[in-house]
C-alpha cells in the first residue's frame, strides 16, 4: 500500500467517524426534544384534567391512564436530560436498568392505546372520550410519541435476555396488584373500580374463578365451577403440550403430535367460528370488556397456529393410519365425555324420581349444542351426535389428505 493510499483510507475512516459523530449528536439532541414534548403534554394534560375539567383528584387516580401518563412524564423527562448529557459528552451513560424503566414506559402506552381502540368499538358500551384535550394526550399523543422515542433511541444493553423483556411490564403489574389490594379489600368500593375485573362482588376474577359466599354469609371464597375444568376438546390440549414437551418416547410423542395437529387446528377454527362464549358465558355487548373474551379468543387462535405448525415441522410421517387413530380417539373420548358430564351434573329427585337437572358440564358439546339450539326430544340429541361424528371424520379426513398425499409425492 503506498503512502497515498494510506492516507486516503485515514481521511475516509476520519469521515465516517465524524459523520457517525454527528448523527450520534442529532439523534441525541432529537430524542431530547421528544422526550420534552412527552413531558410537556403529559404534564399538561394531567393540570388540565384536574383543574380545568375539576375532575377529583382520588377519581382520576383510580386509572392506569392518569398513573401511566405520570410515570410516562416523569420517565421521558429524566431521559431528555440523560440525552442532552450524552450528546455533550458523545458517549453512552444509560444503565441497563434504565433501558428496561423506559420499555416498561412503552408497554404501558401501548397497552393503554390498545385498550381505547377496542373501546371504540360499537360493542363497548362506555366508551372512552379521546375528544378533549387530556385524552387525546392521554390516549394517542403519549403512546405515539413514546414508542418513537423508544425506538429512536440506541439500546446499549445488547441482546437481552429471553426473561428480560418481560421487566416491560413491571408498571402494569404493580398498578395491578395495589388495585387488586385496594379493591380486594374494602378500601375502595367496587362500586368505584375503573375496570370490570377490579370488581370481585360482580364479576369474575382470574377469568373463570369466582367470589362466592359461604353458607352463612361471613365469607368470600374462590371457587371454580366444573364446567371449567381443562375437559373440553379444545382445553385437554394444555395437557397434551405438556406431555409432548416432556415426553422422551418418540413413538408416543409421534402419536400424540399427530392427535394435536388436527384437532387443535379444527377445533380452534370451529371455536372462532362458533364462539360459545357468547351463548353460554358473556353476552356479545361484553366482546371487548370482559376478561374471558380475550382469553378464549387469543387462545383459539393460538391453537390454530399451533395445529398448523406442528403440521409442518417435519416431525410426523403422516399417513392414514393417523387419521384412524385421530377419529377414533376423538370418538371415543366423546364417548367418555358422556358420562361425565353425567356424573357432574346437579340432578333433583322427588320420591326416588329424576324431574330435571339444575347444572351440567358440557365437555366435548355432547350435552349441549354450541349454537344453543334447544333439543327436547331423544330422536333430536340421537340426531345431534349423528351429525357431530360425521363433522369430525368429515374434516379429519379433510385434513388429513393433503398431508399424505404430500408426504407421498416427495
Amino acid at each position: 500500500m503506498t503512502e497515498q493510499s494510506l492516507k486516503d483510507s485515514e481521511r475516509e475512516l476520519e469521515e465516517f467517524g465524524e459523520r457517525f459523530r454527528r448523527r450520534y449528536i442529532f439523534k441525541k439532541k432529537a430524542n431530547a426534544i421528544l422526550c420534552f414534548f412527552i413531558a410537556l403534554c403529559g404534564t399538561t394534560a394531567v393540570l388540565y384534567s384536574r383543574f380545568i375539567f375539576r375532575n377529583p383528584l382520588f377519581d382520576r387516580l383510580r386509572y392506569m391512564t392518569f398513573w401511566g401518563t405520570i410515570f410516562t412524564s416523569a420517565v421521558s423527562l429524566i431521559f431528555g436530560i440523560v440525552c442532552i448529557a450524552e450528546a455533550h459528552k458523545e458517549t453512552e451513560t444509560t444503565a441497563r436498568w434504565a433501558y428496561f424503566l423506559r420499555l416498561s414506559s412503552v408497554t404501558t402506552e401501548l397497552v393503554i392505546f390498545f385498550v381505547v381502540l377496542f373501546g371504540l368499538t360499537p360493542l363497548v358500551p362506555d366508551q372512552p372520550d379521546i375528544t378533549s384535550y387530556p385524552g387525546i394526550m392521554m390516549h394517542l399523543v403519549l403512546p405515539t410519541t413514546t414508542v418513537m422515542s423508544f425506538l429512536l433511541n440506541d439500546s446499549p444493553i445488547g441482546k437481552p435476555k429471553p426473561a428480560e423483556p418481560l421487566i416491560g411490564t413491571s408498571f402494569i403489574a404493580i398498578y395491578t396488584v395495589v388495585m387488586i389490594i385496594l379493591f380486594g379489600t374494602g378500601t375502595i368500593s367496587s362500586e368505584r373500580a375503573p375496570y370490570s375485573f377490579l370488581d370481585f362482588e360482580n364479576t369474575t376474577i382470574f377469568f373463570k374463578m369466582k367470589m362466592v359466599p359461604s353458607g352463612s354469609g361471613e365469607l368470600l371464597l374462590p371457587y371454580i365451577p366444573m364446567n371449567h375444568l381443562p375437559l373440553h376438546f379444545c382445553s385437554m390440549q394444555i395437557i397434551f403440550i405438556a406431555a409432548a414437551k416432556f415426553m422422551k418416547n418418540d413413538k408416543y410423542r409421534e402419536a400424540l403430535l399427530a392427535y394435536m395437529s388436527p384437532t387443535c387446528f379444527l377445533g380452534g377454527l370451529f371455536a372462532l367460528a362458533i364462539p360459545s362464549i357468547f351463548t353460554t358465558t358473556i353476552s356479545i355487548k361484553q366482546a371487548f370488556t370482559s376478561p374471558i373474551s380475550y382469553q378464549f379468543f387469543i387462545f383459539h387462535s393460538m391453537l390454530v397456529a399451533l395445529g398448523l405448525i406442528i403440521a409442518r415441522s417435519g416431525e410426523i410421517e403422516w399417513s392414514m393410519k393417523h387419521f384412524r387413530n385421530t377419529t377414533l380417539t376423538v370418538y371415543l373420548l366423546g364417548f367418555i365425555s358422556i358420562y361425565l358430564n353425567s356424573m357432574l351434573a346437579s340432578p333433583t329427585y322427588e320420591d326416588g324420581r329424576l324431574v330435571s337437572v339444575d347444572f351440567w358440564t358440557n365437555f366435548f358439546f355432547t350435552y349441549q349444542n354450541p349454537l344453543g339450539i334447544k333439543l327436547t326430544e331423544v330422536w333430536q340429541w340421537y340426531l345431534y351426535l349423528l351429525v357431530l361424528m360425521l363433522l369430525t371424520v368429515i374434516l379429519l379426513y379433510l385434513f388429513h389428505l393433503p398431508l399424505v398425499r404430500g408426504k407421498e409425492e416427495k
